[in-house]
């Protein structure tokens, strides 16, 4: 269920942390370790509980547990079956589970080619743990703007049926805290708006889309790395608060990107990695930053044109 980097950043993000950063690294581990211990979520006293995990299968296992009128579940919660080879087709609603408003644990949904909304879910407002959505037939994700709290990563991933693809994603909009956010594999999504109250978060990724600007991340600040890969409609990107990048900041095979990028508070990039773009021979939206020294390092192959740091701020003047 989990999405993970390309091979290509993967190897970036080693190369970041070489042997000589090996003690901070251990530093650093050890403190993300202690982070990752997750209080347990305190239901209240009106709260209708639901303790342990349970999966639920079909449309008559969802009505059932939605009778049972449960406000807080004291565990894990999946919708489908992960183990599934191939998805199901029946009819899904998530109407019956509106009474859900704290999840501490983990909320999957998964393998519905006819779940057509998540309605149904709007009045949850903290998971305690990872939520995933994949293999769905959702053409739109628009809801959630009660939760504002995800202890875990956010994968919305590989919602793409011949028939039905993800083409919008809207909500999120009270979402102050999130681990990472994974959006991979939803080749026909046009529409990112969503996650304006994001001000810091690990790693952002969306890898696979059809959008053309990225743009959503209005109030994001700090961040570990913030990627865009194989989304061959890109053309600009715009982040207008972002201050800092402590690891990556990749633009990775797009290839209609030719280098429009908007960053005008930017203070610090580890390692800007510009690769495989086949359109990209424009790199003075990056000038300024390279020049004030705000980019550590850089990488650019592959690309229409490839330059160093040195040949930009020649370039570019």
């Amino acid at each position: 269920m989990n999405f993970r980097p390309t091979a290509a950043i993967l190897i970036m993000l080693a190369f970041q942390f070489s042997c000589s950063q090996k003690t901070e690294q251990k530093k650093n581990t050890l403190q993300s370790e202690q982070v990752k211990v997750k209080e347990k979520l305190i239901p209240d006293k009106e709260d209708k509980i639901y303790r342990g995990n349970t999966n639920l299968l079909t449309q008559k296992e969802i009505d059932e547990f939605g009778k049972k009128g449960y406000t807080f579940i004291a565990g894990n919660i999946t919708i489908g079956d992960i183990n599934a080879v191939e998805s199901s087709e029946e009819d899904i609603r998530l109407d019956p589970l509106k009474t859900i408003k704290n999840i501490d644990g983990e909320l999957v949904i998964t393998g519905f080619k006819n779940l057509k909304s998540i309605q149904g879910l709007e009045n949850i407002e903290r998971i305690n743990g990872d939520f995933t959505l994949s293999g769905c037939g959702l053409k739109t994700f628009n809801t959630l703007e009660k939760l504002s709290i995800i202890n875990g990563n956010l994968t919305i991933g590989s919602n793409d049926f011949a028939d039905e693809k993800l083409t919008e994603i809207k909500g999120f909009n009270n979402l102050i805290k999130v681990d990472n956010i994974y959006i991979s594999g939803n080749s026909a999504l046009q529409i990112l708006n969503a996650f304006h109250k994001i001000e810091k978060t690990g790693t952002i990724q969306i890898i696979n889309s059809s959008l053309e600007k990225v743009d959503s991340f209005t109030s994001l600040k700090n961040v570990q790395s913030f990627t865009v890969e194989y989304s061959s409609s890109l053309k600009e990107v715009d982040l207008q608060k972002l201050e800092t990048v402590s690891r990556l900041l990749g633009l990775h095979e797009n290839t209609q990107y030719k280098g429009k990028i908007t960053m005008p508070n930017i203070r610090k990039v580890n390692h800007l990695y510009i690769v495989g773009n086949s359109n990209l021979e424009n790199y003075c939206d990056f000038s300024e930053a390279v020049k004030q020294n705000k980019i550590d390092t850089l990488s650019a192959y592959a690309n229409k044109i490839n330059l160093t740091k040195e040949q930009l701020k020649v370039k570019c003047r």
